[in-house]
């Protein structure tokens, strides 16, 4: 699985049979409550081939509502500091993801209409490691950090 499969996984909406029929049987099961409703998450591990990858889909109601891939190891572009000071607020993901390529962790939610995602690249150098974050409001870059570039 991809990301661009990962972008198709959940959109707003989608139900867990829908997701089961196209993913197989989850890993693992969880229910809680969030805000009065009851709140089911399904995680699927081994995401092609990599053990430490996960999907892991929330749902109310049956349709989902986040969607998160985590540890998914990418063959990414290095991010420098000067890179990340050339991402500029409004920006659109696309563009970064053609940039820099895949993220490692990613973290999409959709609420009142709108989606926020969080992307994650994380990097290990032979003298230090450093971790990006960017969320995207609507396709748009709101927000930037970063650590140990």
């Amino acid at each position: 699985m991809n990301i661009d499969d990962l972008s198709a996984l959940a959109p707003a909406g989608t139900t867990y049979q829908s997701l089961r029929t196209q993913f197989g049987e989850p890993t693992q099961q969880q229910a809680s409550t969030k805000d009065g409703q009851r709140l089911k998450t399904i995680t699927w591990r081994n995401i092609k081939g990599q053990p430490k990858a996960a999907i892991i889909v929330s749902f109310i109601k049956n349709r989902a509502y986040e969607k998160k891939l985590t540890g998914y190891q990418t063959n990414q572009v290095p991010i420098t500091l000067a890179v990340y000071d050339d991402f500029k607020i409004g920006a659109d993901a696309d563009t970064i993801l053609n940039q820099v390529g895949l993220p490692n962790d990613v973290d999409n939610t959709f609420e009142s209409g709108s989606s926020r995602v969080i992307y994650i690249y994380e990097q290990q150098g032979d003298d230090h490691s450093g971790k990006v974050s960017l969320t995207f409001v609507n396709n748009k870059l709101q927000a930037k950090e970063q650590r140990g570039l």
